[in-house]
C-alpha cells in the first residue's frame, strides 16, 4: 500500500491508513456480532411454531377444557399421509386415497402426551388416540 502512496503527502497517507484500519475494525466487529447472535439459544416461544401445531394445541385445549398455555408442543414432524383421513380412519368412514402433506404433532398436557395428525395448514386435525399415551 505504501508503495502506491510514494510521494503522496503525509496527510493523504494518514487518511488511507485510517480507512484501512477502519475497514478492518468494521469487518472484525461484524464477525463478532454474528458470532454472538449465533451463540444465543433460541428463546422458547409461547406460541407453537406453525399453524398446524397451533391447531393441535387448540384441539387438545378444547378437549381437556384447559387453557392453551398449559399445553406444550413436544415435536412437529412433517409427513405425507396416505389418505384424506390423515391415516386415522374412523370405523366405516370412507377416505379418499391420495397423499396429503401434513404433520405428526405430539403435545404434552397434565403429564400426558397426545399425538395429532394434521394437514399442512392445520385446517384438518385428528387425534391419533382417544386416550393419552405415556
Amino acid at each position: 500500500m505504501t508503495g502506491s502512496l510514494r510521494g503522496a503527502p503525509d496527510g493523504l497517507k494518514g487518511i488511507v491508513h485510517l480507512k484501512v484500519v477502519s475497514s478492518i475494525l468494521l469487518v472484525t466487529a461484524s464477525v463478532i456480532l454474528l458470532a454472538a447472535c449465533a451463540a444465543q439459544p433460541a428463546t422458547p416461544s409461547s406460541s407453537p411454531p406453525n399453524p398446524a401445531a397451533a391447531a393441535a394445541v387448540r384441539a387438545l385445549a378444547e378437549q381437556l377444557k384447559i387453557p392453551e398455555s398449559q399445553i406444550s408442543v413436544a415435536s412437529v414432524e412433517a409427513t405425507q399421509w396416505p389418505d384424506s383421513c390423515l391415516g386415522l380412519p374412523n370405523p366405516g368412514e370412507m377416505c379418499a386415497m391420495h397423499v396429503v402433506p401434513g404433520y405428526r404433532i405430539v403435545v404434552h398436557a397434565n403429564g400426558n402426551s397426545y399425538e395429532f395428525h394434521t394437514n399442512q395448514d392445520g385446517s384438518f386435525v385428528r387425534q391419533a388416540k382417544s386416550a393419552p399415551f405415556y
